[in-house]
């Protein structure tokens, strides 16, 4: 122990200003005097993080009987004397792993083991080189974290983020789901401070957040925030009115938004609530404090022809919108029918031996002989008109005869009565009621109803 006193007050406590201006008139006396020790190489800075083992390494040459001792500078503290540890410290320790190296081991590396480290020698004057340990520490989360933070619509709300390290580590706050954030009526990314201020917060705020530490030494340090905001629900409705045809389906909808989460559903103009089942399908889909609700209707009938609520409840309160169904008349088009006309021509059985000077007094002769009978056949032009009088809508039922230009009618088709006309005087044809085309019947089809009659009259 003496021995190791005595050694102790041969090395001189040297300044942290002097390392330099001393290291370079070593290398002055050392060209000087070549007899005496000296340093081949410089003691390397070492960077080292928080808990791992630090190694400062001292090479010396020439030393014959002189001593190498490391010192703790900014603390005056003698750590090792040759071959021996000084120091108290357990964390300190010497290697020799060759005859000139002297290497100084500290394990555990805390922030207090940071400063200069010098490898002396006890010559006079002494001589020595020196060595900056530097010390890293990754950020490390101070503050208290909160896992969720639930406040009302319209409060403000600040979250804090405190984080120590070395260097001094850089704060960063964004959301977790990478969409914007709302601050002060404009829309950022990030927001680089160790205070989050959320002035008047809405809807809009509510997300997780993330607090990240940074300092280039990993790993990076972050902490989560939730942030809850509570409002009553309140409701958007794409179209409160929807037209609909009758035996269709149709599909209505309601947008919701609310938080603590609500009840949603529907009810009808009865209020009676609306489930699923044959008539109905209810889908409700939920994101976030937004949901989507949509209401099936199939069917469409003159019943469901009324309005529908979408309703929505919470502990802060209850909204609901209201959808109402009216029927869209279906317009249909006119059909268009084309008019046919079919003729059917028969001769008459006129005597063609005959004269036609005397064809008409034989014919009124004849006629009388046989009691007011006659062979000959007439022609009527008989018409169902799918019309009234006027041209307009039509008429059911209505059977019209032309006869030389007028129209008589009759509802029942099966009193249609027989008008004979005045024969001309120098009439030598047959007379037929509507178009003539020579001796015979003319029948005309028309629609929508296409009636032809061939009527047998005896001439009376």
């Amino acid at each position: 122990m003496l021995t190791i006193l005595v050694s102790t007050l041969l090395f001189q406590y040297v300044q942290p200003s002097d390392i330099y201006t001393q290291q370079d008139s070593d290398l002055i006396k050392r060209n000087d005097d070549p007899l005496l020790p000296y340093f081949p190489t410089i003691v390397e800075n070492v960077t080292i993080s928080h808990g791992r083992k630090a190694v400062l390494k001292c090479q010396v040459e020439n030393l014959r009987n002189y001593k190498v001792a490391w010192v703790r500078v900014d603390t005056q503290t003698i750590l090792t004397i040759h071959n021996n540890v000084i120091s108290r410290n357990p964390r300190i320790s010497l290697s020799r792993p060759g005859e000139k190296k002297w290497d100084l081991h500290i394990n555990s590396v805390q922030e207090s083991d940071r400063g200069w480290y010098m490898c002396q020698i006890n010559t006079d004057p002494m001589v020595h080189r020196s060595g900056y340990l530097e010390v890293v520490v990754p950020p490390r989360i101070t503050s208290e974290p909160i896992s969720s933070l639930v406040v009302r619509e319209g409060d403000n709300v600040s979250l804090e983020c405190e984080a120590t390290g070395y260097p001094p580590p850089h704060i960063v706050w964004r959301r977790e789901d990478g969409e914007d954030i709302n601050l002060y009526g404009k829309k950022v990314n990030i927001v680089e401070r160790a205070v989050l201020k959320l002035d008047k917060i809405s809807r809009l705020n509510m997300a997780d957040y993330l607090c990240v530490a940074s300092n280039g030494i990993p790993p990076s340090a972050s902490n989560r925030f939730s942030v809850k905001v509570q409002f009553p629900p309140m409701f958007w409705i794409p179209s409160q009115r929807e037209g609909v045809y009758l035996g269709q389906d149709v599909t209505i909808e309601c947008h919701s938004e609310a938080y603590p989460k609500s009840i949603n559903y529907w009810v009808n103009h009865k209020g009676a609530m609306l489930v699923s089942s044959e008539k109905y399908e209810a889908v409700t889909v939920d994101s976030g404090y937004k949901i989507y609700m949509k209401l099936h209707i199939r069917n469409i009938t003159e019943d469901d022809l009324s309005e529908y609520r979408c309703i929505a409840k919470n502990s802060l309160g209850t909204s609901d919108g209201s959808i109402t169904l009216y029927e869209i008349i279906r317009r249909t088009t006119p059909r268009t029918t084309t008019e046919q006309t079919t003729e059917y021509v028969f001769k008459s059985h006129f005597d063609k031996n005959r004269k036609p000077g005397h064809r008409r007094k034989k014919n009124r002769a004849r006629h009388r002989e046989a009691g007011g009978q006659s062979d000959e056949y007439h022609s009527y032009h008989i018409e169902t008109l799918d019309r009234n009088e006027n041209g307009g809508n039509p008429v059911g039922g209505k059977i019209y005869m032309e006869e030389q230009g007028r129209l008589h009618s009759n509802s029942d088709y099966s009193g249609i009565q027989h008008h004979r006309p005045n024969l001309p005087q120098d009439e030598e044809e047959p007379f037929f009621f509507g178009p003539r085309s020579g001796s015979g019947c003319h029948a005309v089809y028309t629609a929508p109803l296409y009636l032809s009659i061939l009527m047998y009259a005896k001439i009376s």
